[in-house]
């Protein structure tokens, strides 16, 4: 969705990016189109669920999501997107922290927290080696 579309505009210079925007709503993907169509920006927009994007994209260097749910729930839905090298950027609230003892009592992962810029309270989690539990 959107910050994606802002992450496409910063890193609008580097021809290798493939920026892929997934975005269930109909009336925002228009808009995220029509910002790309009037900035330039390469990005390709997915009018669907997760769930259904994951067949149409495939692997990825990093995946990110932003209220959307919870973090053991982010990674069951993004989990086909990550390889060894992938990482998950996650921006999260003040529970940052209880969301990943939360995801780790499914998912095996690496992580590390950075204070968010535009959430005094917020952290964004950065996850990498993503392997399920079960």
């Amino acid at each position: 969705g959107f910050p994606g579309l802002v992450i496409a505009i910063m890193t609008a210079n580097q021809d290798d990016r493939e920026v892929h925007l997934v975005e269930s709503n109909s009336k925002k993907c228009a808009f995220l189109f029509d910002v790309a169509r009037q900035t330039g920006v390469k990005v390709v927009v997915h009018n669907c669920r997760i769930e259904v994007a994951t067949a149409k994209i495939g692997i990825v260097d990093v995946v990110s999501a932003r209220a959307v749910a919870p973090l053991s729930s982010l990674l069951a839905l993004s989990q086909t997107f990550f390889v060894r090298e992938t990482a998950g950027l996650f921006p999260k609230g003040r529970d940052a922290l209880v969301e990943v003892a939360e995801a780790e009592k499914q998912w095996r992962f690496q992580w590390k927290t950075s204070a968010s810029r535009t959430d005094s309270q917020g952290q964004i989690i950065k996850i990498w080696n993503l392997e399920s539990r079960i």
